[in-house]
């Protein structure tokens, strides 16, 4: 499979990926950065590698997180799409163009008592 860096999705190179980064605590790495195959070939846990590339992995570091990346992608015309355990064999996180989303690192969940309680997710 060839270098999908190369098939980012061309209308999205522009955008302010700075701006994303300062909304999150996470990171925000987009394709044109030294560090962005290694970062989605992280996405896969097999030797499959598709050829396919998003515009920009977001890795999340708390819900806030996810709420700011959703938001910016739908500023910005961006299709989502999310990584959990990242235990697909086929890849579905890596999608062409557009955000993955890695939430691999919310691996915990809770849902305090109460008829009015919100439930949250948090790092491990």
């Amino acid at each position: 499979m060839g270098d999908a860096r190369a098939g980012a999705t061309a209308p999205h190179a522009g955008l302010d990926w700075g701006a994303l980064r300062r909304r999150i605590k996470g990171e925000g790495i987009p394709a044109s950065a030294p560090d962005f195959t290694a970062a989605r070939s992280a996405l896969v846990w097999n030797r499959l590698k598709p050829d396919r590339s998003p515009d920009v992995i977001v890795r999340v570091e708390d819900e806030r997180d996810v709420v700011e990346a959703v938001n910016f992608a739908r500023e910005n015309g961006l299709k989502v799409v999310s990584r959990g355990g990242g235990h697909t064999w086929c890849g579905l996180a890596v999608r062409q163009g557009g955000m993955t989303i890695d939430l691999s690192v919310l691996s915990r969940s809770w849902s305090p008592p109460g008829p009015e309680s919100q439930e949250g997710v948090n790092p491990h």
